[in-house]
């Protein structure tokens, strides 16, 4: 018959609430109370304060764990740049063919993941695939195929040629030459690079991800972990000893 006071076992005690932070759920230090109280079965107040030492022992090494998680968020944010072929994408690509075109920044790698680059690769090059059926029937049809080609375009691209007749004063007359100067020179080139760019995140986001170590911060944390380790190592076989048969028949 364990000593736990129905109470207790309904919710946490008080002087274990005070060891959350902010930011932690009592429902979850909760949970972990019940484990451990449901497995060990403590009887009388040393078997409680050992089994709530196990139990504070294993709440503070999850902290350690987030503390690992967020020193590695905190180091790629620090690095990460929105600046076009910045150092960690060259680093990256160092050894690439596409090095010295660099397209792509690390914190858009780092921000992206291999499903989000097959999406984007999938509408670049759909993209990619109605602007050179445009360019197609402008080449064949000239003047003539103006409005089927316009029609050709992805709406986006047709929006971006609006803007720059509006913005141009393009003739009308001559719209159909401009549009296919437009598309070869501008927009292609741009879906071309995107291309290159996508192509080029995985080796950039690795680079990233392996820049983000920071050797004396975790080697910090882990021996934090390795102390708390053997801090429930030494509360579990005294707890162990006073729970065993040959510790009973002496009382």
């Amino acid at each position: 018959m364990t000593l736990v006071s129905t109470s207790q076992r309904n919710s946490l005690p008080d002087h274990l609430k005070s060891v959350l932070l902010p930011w932690e759920a009592e429902t979850d230090l909760f949970s972990l109370f019940q484990s451990y109280h449901q497995h060990y079965l403590p009887r009388g107040p040393a078997e409680t304060d050992l089994v709530e030492q196990l139990l504070l022992i294993s709440w503070k090494r999850r902290r350690l764990t987030l503390a690992e998680r967020a020193a590695h968020m905190a180091a790629a944010h620090q690095r990460a740049s929105m600046e076009p072929a910045d150092p960690i994408a060259r680093r990256a690509l160092c050894a690439d063919p596409s090095r010295d075109r660099t397209q792509t920044h690390s914190y858009d790698a780092l921000k992206t993941d291999e499903v989000s680059d097959i999406q984007d690769k999938r509408d670049i090059e759909e993209d990619r695939q109605m602007t050179m059926a445009a360019v197609a029937l402008l080449e064949d049809k000239g003047a003539d195929g103006y409005d089927e080609a316009l029609n050709a375009l992805r709406s986006d691209t047709r929006e971006w040629w609006e803007d720059q007749v509006e913005n141009s004063e393009v003739e009308l007359a001559s719209r159909p030459d401009q549009l296919l100067t437009f598309l070869k020179a501008e927009v292609l080139p741009v879906l071309n690079n995107s291309l290159t760019g996508i192509n080029q995140r995985p080796l950039v986001r690795q680079q990233i991800q392996g820049e983000s170590l920071d050797p004396l911060r975790l080697t910090t944390l882990h021996k934090m972990d390795e102390r708390l380790a053997r801090q429930f190592d030494q509360t579990l076989r005294t707890l162990e000893r006073l729970q065993s048969p040959a510790h009973k028949r002496r009382k």
